[in-house]
């Protein structure tokens, strides 16, 4: 009778810890640390932050507009980081800075490339010369 108590307890605790198992990574990926929710919050936000204007500047500038939107430096907003643990701040930061400057350079791409295109058009049209 022991030895049948014994037995059914081992069962017991081996599908506990089967369970236990299984049930780790599950509940792992639901907790998110800090420092990479304020990276997901930080290249979300710095990428709707971005500006058009650097698509104008690289369209009035052309590559010196591009190298300007990718030098230029980026601020984060205090306002964001209010209360929040030194570690989503530096995720939050670094995330923020890369994706605006990535999405503004883009802008600023853009803007040369349509300038480009439109110089390359009116040489074409343009009729000739006759001395």
């Amino acid at each position: 009778m022991a030895i049948k108590i014994f037995v059914n307890n081992k069962r017991i605790i081996a599908l506990l810890l089967v369970a236990i198992l299984f049930a780790t990574p599950i509940l792992s990926q639901v907790v998110v640390s800090d420092y990479v929710q304020g990276r997901r919050d930080g290249r979300r936000e710095g990428a709707g932050d971005a500006s058009m204007i650097w698509a104008v500047v690289g369209f009035g500038c052309g590559c010196c507009g591009v190298g300007a939107a990718y030098l230029w430096p980026q601020a984060v907003p205090a306002a964001r980081l209010v209360g929040k643990s030194p570690e989503y701040v530096r995720g939050y930061t670094s995330s923020y800075k890369n994706a605006k400057r990535e999405k503004e350079t883009i802008y600023a791409a853009v803007g040369c490339i349509v300038s480009d295109i439109i110089s390359i058009i009116y040489y074409l049209v343009q009729p000739p010369t006759v001395e």
